[in-house]
């Protein structure tokens, strides 16, 4: 049992680095639309969705080995993981909206 605990805690931290580091490039991305860049944009997007696949990866992997074993290790920092995993899906799928927006709109050059 500890070792089932020990590995629930190894999975879920890894994905906690990995939703704060789309967190982080999704934050950076908006900000890139403000300005416009939607090239580097785009970038951070395609990065903070490899971050956020892998995290997700490792949310179900950890879930069917719970099934697999029939025990469920409960864990109230995986639970909260996965969470912020469907927060920072949410906030990422709203920046790609948006930045689609922005493109289709133009400031009228001066």
């Amino acid at each position: 049992m500890q070792k089932n605990t020990e590995h629930t805690l190894n999975v879920t931290m890894t994905m906690i680095l990995k939703i704060g580091s789309a967190r982080s490039l999704v934050a950076a991305a908006l900000t890139d639309i403000a300005s416009y860049r939607y090239g580097a944009a785009r970038e951070k997007l395609s990065r903070a969705e490899v971050e956020l696949m892998t995290a997700q990866r490792l949310q179900v992997r950890r879930l069917v080995e719970n099934a697999q074993a029939q025990r469920f290790v409960h864990s109230t920092l995986f639970m909260n993981a996965q969470s912020a995993l469907v927060s920072v899906m949410g906030e990422f799928q709203m920046t790609e909206n948006l930045m689609g927006a922005f493109e289709r709109w133009e400031p009228e050059v001066a």
